[in-house]
């Protein structure tokens, strides 16, 4: 599953969890806010800003679109099989 971790008061996390529930993709979201073992793995990971998204293993941050359809598609072919 896509785990995106977010953090409060971040434009770019709210529009990046949007996006994935605007294109019906499934993904456990980890607000570091809330969560200090999560953000101190991020930092722990060299991960400075939000959102960071986790993709199978794919990680990258930042407000991708790109990235974001190409997970959507992925995530739709494969529950049309």
């Amino acid at each position: 599953m896509i785990q995106v971790y977010t953090q409060d008061n971040c434009p770019a996390c709210k529009v990046t969890e949007r996006l994935l529930t605007q294109k019906q993709v499934q993904y456990e979201g980890i607000n570091i806010s809330h969560d200090a073992k999560a953000k101190q793995f991020l930092l722990d990971q060299g991960w400075k800003g939000t959102p960071v998204v986790n993709d199978n293993g794919n990680w990258f941050a930042g407000f991708r679109p790109d990235r974001l359809n190409e997970i959507a598609r992925h995530q739709q072919r494969s529950m049309t099989r």
